[in-house]
């Protein structure tokens, strides 16, 4: 583990309620901390013995400040997005009418990648927010999908951990790798499909 992670847990093992909860809070804001980590540590902290934090409250307090979090970056990118686009975004290409056609794809798709990038690809998960929230992505089709997602991604690291007990540290190296390669290909798709859209000839030119 990293040294922020190392003093994160040991901080979770006196204070685990408000330490798991400011973590994703702060964590699913874009500060790069490991929540991943702190969570799965919480569920083990819950086998402890009989003093041991409750299993149900930390999964409420956690998934309250992971939507919290999520909501948080949705309003900043439904605030600022449009300042910033309609400023610069003629100058980078992004045009009104690029726009809507992004707006469009998200109405058909970006449920599905809110709630992916909750409990799976969950290093993109803010510019998911950012973006759906510079969209006209509804808010509160936005909280739903999000609030399927984490509740996912917090009932199964608290599960593992609760599992695993002391042994949880094991599953790190597993759970990061599972992750990296899931971001990667969601990134290599990703950039294949812009190549894509950005070589294919304009029906304007083909005639």
């Amino acid at each position: 583990m990293s040294d922020v992670a190392t003093a994160l847990v040991a901080w979770l093992v006196l204070y685990t309620y408000p330490v798991a909860a400011l973590t994703v809070l702060v964590g699913s804001l874009g500060v790069p901390l490991p929540s991943a980590v702190v969570v799965l540590a919480a569920g083990s902290i819950t086998t402890t013995g009989d003093d041991s934090p409750e299993i149900s409250v930390l999964f409420v307090l956690i998934l309250t400040a992971a939507v919290a979090g999520d909501m948080a970056s949705y309003s900043i990118g439904r605030w600022a997005g449009h300042l910033v686009l309609g400023r610069w975004g003629g100058r980078v290409g992004v045009t009104e009418e690029r726009l809507h056609g992004v707006e469009r794809r998200l109405e058909r798709w970006g449920g599905l990648l809110v709630l992916v990038t909750r409990c799976l690809l969950t290093g993109l998960a803010l510019p998911t927010n950012l973006v759906a929230g510079a969209s006209t992505f509804p808010m509160m089709k936005f909280f739903l999908y999000a609030l399927v997602g984490e509740t996912i991604w917090v009932a199964q690291l608290l599960a593992l951990g609760w599992y695993f007990g002391a042994s949880w540290v094991s599953l790190l190296d597993y759970l990061d790798d599972v992750v990296t390669v899931l971001t990667t290909i969601a990134l290599a798709a990703g950039l294949i499909w812009l190549l894509v859209r950005l070589l294919r000839p304009s029906p304007s030119s083909a005639i």
